[in-house]
């Protein structure tokens, strides 16, 4: 992905193509996050790198695999790393019909978010990938956002119910466009990897900002488990259960609310 990475930036001109919904396993599994802008707020969709096409406008759920581990890094420490998915924004002649551009010259920001589910809040979740979807707050195990130089760039959240900053993830041009990967790590303590690192599927949450902000978006992504049918299952009860309504629907679900009550 680096490679495509320094092919983006040389590219003069590039035709991008709005491709419509995509099918679940290419809105999941095979895209990067982008990220536009509507009704002044940050949303996010889909964008495919290797066709450089627009998949979607609505994603809130990314799944992804950690590839890389378990490393043995010192003593019983283990870690998993990935960089998936991406995070692009399109230059402002390049975005669909109905959105607009990030702002130009401007960083791009986030903030690792507790969320909540079945009423307890965490910000780091955990399921073993067994039977029906359950995932409990994360114990002993951390996920750490990071980027070069990883000493000045980097959150870490533990499963503990509190919002952790992050830092800026990268700035865009004049016209608005970006392309960065993060360090998405995993990291715990054990004899062995299956000790320190449960297998299974690993959840957190982000807030972007760069004035405006967006609504919480969800990455899912497992660590030494490769069920494609869990994964989804994953995906899905997020999508019904924990995304939150966005906020435009919110206030036109009140404004309509209002207008049934004056009307009786």
């Amino acid at each position: 992905m680096r490679t495509k990475e320094a092919l983006v930036y040389g590219l003069a001109v590039v035709l991008f193509v709005f491709a419509g919904q995509a099918s679940a396993e290419e809105e999941h599994a095979h895209v990067d996050l982008l990220m536009l802008i509507k009704d002044g707020q940050i949303v996010t969709g889909g964008f495919d790198f290797n066709t450089l096409t627009v998949t979607n406008t609505d994603t809130r759920v990314y799944e992804g695999e950690f590839e890389l581990g378990p490393f043995n890094v010192v003593g019983d420490t283990w870690q998993y790393t990935v960089d998936e998915p991406g995070f692009n924004a399109l230059s402002s002649e390049n975005v669909p019909a109905g959105f607009s551009a990030l702002p130009g010259s401007s960083g791009v920001t986030f903030t690792a978010k507790t969320f909540e589910i079945d009423g307890v809040g965490a910000n780091l979740w955990y399921w073993d990938g067994i039977g029906a979807v359950d995932f409990a707050p994360a114990s002993g195990v951390t996920w750490e956002f990071s980027k070069a130089p990883s000493a000045a760039f980097n959150a870490t959240v533990d499963g503990s119910n509190v919002d952790v900053p992050g830092f800026v993830i990268n700035t865009t041009s004049p016209t608005g466009f970006l392309h960065q990967h993060l360090d998405f790590t995993l990291e715990g303590n054990g004899v062995t990897a299956e000790d320190a690192i449960p297998s299974g599927f690993y959840a957190v949450a982000m807030e972007l900002s760069v004035n405006p902000v967006s609504e919480p978006i969800f990455f899912i992504h497992g660590a030494g488990t490769h069920t494609e049918i869990q994964h989804e299952a994953a995906v899905g009860f997020f999508e019904n259960n924990v995304v939150p309504e966005p906020m435009s629907a919110a206030l036109l679900g009140l404004g309509t609310l209002a207008l049934l009550r004056r009307r009786r």
